[in-house]
């Protein structure tokens, strides 16, 4: 990220944007609240014979759950972007504040393009470099973290977006770090299990992330449909001892 570009956010539209999906996840709440409450529950105390009871009773607990999904899907978008949103506020503050620091120590500071910048000392200004190098890693590290916060909710967003081209996913995290640990233990899961020594890791990792949407679809995107199908077969057949049953072959052999 450049630093005039953090420097002068606004994130206004990102602000906007919480405010709509902390709406969006009220209403599906008590949307999903009255599905429960008039649609499954009425349906558990019903009497139901015939067709009824084999097509009109599924088809309202698959919608009740459909609902609660969008509920829940909702609430992630909505953690995401207001921890991002709080995030790149504050390190926008803090990259201000250390700007005017390093004013009032009669260095300058300027964004020169490409994601660089360069701390100097004001015309006949004597500052130790001691100092400008402190002012510059602390500048570089406002940026590299206000860059990894915003590439961290783009790739959460959009993995959550891909779970949902076939219907409303029931992943549910509590905040943006969340979705992304489960991000990054699907890529490592995946990994594990192209390596025989690492039966044991693998093993941790998928008892750990059982049933999360995001770590699924990680895992598997980084296998790839060949390596995926090798996983589970190889999963169903008994190992030779030492081995890792569930690592894809070797396609060279």
């Amino acid at each position: 990220m450049d630093l005039d570009v953090l420097l002068h956010a606004k994130f206004k539209k990102l602000g906007e944007a919480v405010t709509d999906w902390r709406q969006m996840r009220d209403k599906l709440k008590t949307l999903a609240d009255d599905a429960k409450t008039q649609l499954t529950d009425r349906a558990a105390r019903a009497d139901w014979s015939g067709e009824n009871s084999k097509v009109t009773r599924p088809f309202i607990d698959k919608t009740a759950g459909e609902i609660a999904d969008m509920r829940w899907q909702a609430e992630t978008i909505y953690n995401i972007l207001k921890d991002t949103c709080a995030e790149l506020t504050g390190y926008r503050d803090q990259l201000q504040f250390t700007i005017a620091e390093a004013d009032w120590q009669h260095l300058r500071v300027r964004d020169t393009g490409h994601s660089s910048f360069r701390v100097e000392p004001k015309d006949g200004a004597d500052v130790s470099q001691p100092t400008i190098d402190g002012f510059a890693e602390d500048i570089r590290q406002l940026l590299s973290d206000a860059t990894e916060s915003d590439h961290s909710a783009k790739e959460t967003l959009v993995a959550l977006a891909d779970l949902s081209k076939y219907g409303f996913t029931d992943a549910r995290y509590k905040d943006r770090d969340e979705a992304a640990e489960a991000l990054k233990a699907g890529e490592k899961a995946a990994r594990y299990a192209q390596d025989p020594e690492k039966a044991g890791a693998l093993d941790s990792v998928l008892k750990k992330y059982r049933g999360d949407a995001l770590f699924a679809e990680r895992f598997a995107t980084r296998l790839g449909p060949d390596g995926t199908l090798e996983f589970w077969v190889a999963a169903k057949e008994p190992a030779p001892s030492g081995t890792n049953p569930a690592a894809p072959r070797d396609s060279r052999s």
